[in-house]
């Protein structure tokens, strides 16, 4: 479904005109994975089963929040198929409040007794970290806002004919006396028609007529000399010939 839409980026003035609405689509679904991955976690409301395993006490902790639980049944797969109890209503209570807030620690809690140690429980239902909106549910705005500002990077080049134009032309700037620096460079951006080369040295910032950056391919960088060797015992005066 998408963290945002390309309405949302549009209404944020976010996109170029004549950006490609189907291949943003396709930015935006990208990134809501992504953000999937990043988090551990998803932030709209899906209508899944999640498996869960008892620790025989009264409680069955989920991986993600619980918004409404419409069955629960414990699975045996020791046959084939598989064999299940269900579990009424009335023997189980969902924690799926959100003040307090109950996303954080997911779980239902079995009333009247406990989760069979090892047992294998499946629960229906919809999920997700969401929040309420006064007509239901919908994705926290800050996540809404991370997935538009990600798409936002990458959509100026969906205005290009080639679609791979773009990312030929991001670089990698490596700033020599820096041994882990390694900096991405995006070379359309800022006016820039070429990717900048980093030429100069990490202490060279001062000396006349040093240049730490060429922008074209035809400028050259100036020379800089390297520090005077040190003699022993000539700073004291104490050295002899």
């Amino acid at each position: 479904m998408g963290y945002c839409t390309v309405s949302d980026l549009r209404d944020e003035d976010l996109l170029a005109d004549d950006a490609d609405a189907a291949r943003v689509q396709e930015l935006i679904d990208e990134y809501t994975e992504q953000i999937d991955e990043w988090c551990g976690q998803f932030f709209e409301e899906r209508s899944i089963t999640v498996e869960a395993i008892g620790k025989g006490t009264k409680w069955l902790h989920l991986p993600v929040p619980i918004i409404t639980v419409t069955e629960v049944r414990q699975v045996w797969h020791t046959s084939d198929p598989a064999t299940t109890f269900t579990f009424s209503a009335t023997q189980y209570r969902a924690f799926n409040r959100t003040v307090p807030n109950d996303r954080k620690n997911p779980k239902i809690q079995r009333l009247g007794s406990t989760w069979a140690k090892g047992g294998t429980f499946e629960v229906d239902g919809t999920f997700g970290w969401v929040v309420a909106d006064g007509a239901g549910w919908k994705t926290p705005p800050q996540i809404r806002r991370a997935c538009m500002l990600l798409v936002a990077h990458w959509a100026p080049r969906l205005a290009e004919p080639d679609a791979a134009a773009g990312h030929e032309r991001r670089g990698v700037a490596r700033v020599p006396g820096r041994q882990h620096a390694v900096e991405e460079v995006d070379a359309p951006r800022d006016g820039l028609d070429e990717i900048p080369r980093v030429v100069g040295g990490p202490y060279e910032f001062g000396v006349p007529g040093a240049k730490h950056a060429i922008l074209t391919e035809g400028e050259e960088g100036a020379d800089v000399g390297g520090p005077e060797p040190a003699v022993v015992g000539t700073a004291s005066g104490g050295g002899s010939d």
